[in-house]
């Protein structure tokens, strides 16, 4: 374990040979330009200042030929999503083999979250983290200035609610099905969607709510399923 003057040596050496380069939280002892969560690991709640999660396709952080242990795209986005809704960046580590080539499973993977990025991207790039103080349980949340995005991973049968918003709904638009109706209600901080049946996403689905201002929200808010309502 080295000590602290020598991880603000080794910080300062790096950004000697190169200015712009990010030294991680792992140099040790708090003196990094972000913090590094544990592998794998989900944030639980919102996290301040700069912070990433670094993750792997499967168990290995180089390449084993014998590791076919691989994630599912449900779990990448998973990680993904919960990361944005806690203001972490998520740092996907990708092994090649011994001739450099991405394994197969790599590839396939890395396409279907990029196609999903592709159509949900700005629910995810540029945003901070949610406003709330607790997670919805159909999914999570984003942010970007007056703009909500709305993670759902459990798409409702019945109206889908948000508690605790005090500001007014400008618009609602469904990522994936810009020409969906949705039916919105407000009463009191309570904000309930009547979303189209079906969902427009196998895994994530997102639903774009721009806000008459910067979201403000019930900080003590504990958001409940209970308060799901029929259509």
């Amino acid at each position: 374990m080295i000590d602290k003057p020598q991880s603000e040596d080794l910080r300062d050496f790096v950004h000697s040979l190169q200015p712009e380069c990010l030294v991680s939280g792992r140099v040790g002892h708090d003196v990094g330009d972000y913090g590094s969560l544990g592998d794998n690991e989900h944030p639980a709640g919102r996290v301040e200042g700069a912070w990433e999660t670094p993750a792997t396709l499967n168990d290995t952080w180089g390449f084993k030929s014998h590791d076919e242990n691989w994630k599912s795209p449900d779990d990448l986005l998973e990680l993904l999503v919960n990361c944005a809704s806690k203001g972490v960046n998520y740092l996907l580590n990708v092994g090649p083999t011994d001739e450099g080539v991405i394994p197969q499973p790599s590839v396939d993977l890395l396409k279907q979250v990029g196609a999903w990025l592709d159509r949900n991207g700005e629910a995810i790039y540029g945003t901070d983290a949610s406003p709330f103080p607790s997670d919805p349980v159909w999914g999570r949340v984003t942010c970007k200035g007056n703009t909500l995005y709305l993670l759902i991973k459990k798409w409702p049968a019945a109206d889908l609610n948000l508690c605790g918003l005090r500001n007014a709904v400008q618009s609602v638009r469904v990522l994936g099905n810009p020409d969906a109706k949705v039916a919105v209600s407000q009463t009191g901080d309570t904000l309930a969607l009547s979303l189209p049946t079906a969902a427009p996403e196998a895994i994530v689905s997102v639903v774009e709510v721009v806000l008459d201002g910067v979201p403000d929200v019930e900080s003590a808010i504990i958001q409940d399923d209970a308060l799901m309502t029929p259509r």
